[in-house]
């Protein structure tokens, strides 16, 4: 049987990697914009 616990720390695995991906996303948006800077 899954316990509580497990639950929780598979929803917990899944927000951080969602965060994780999040931050990716954002990460990647920051520096296209730096470089359409420099290429102009």
């Amino acid at each position: 049987a899954i316990t509580n616990l497990e639950v929780l720390d598979a929803q917990l695995t899944v927000t951080r990697a969602r965060l994780g991906y999040l931050k990716a996303l954002y990460d990647h948006n920051v520096a296209m914009a730096e470089l359409e800077k420099v290429m102009k």
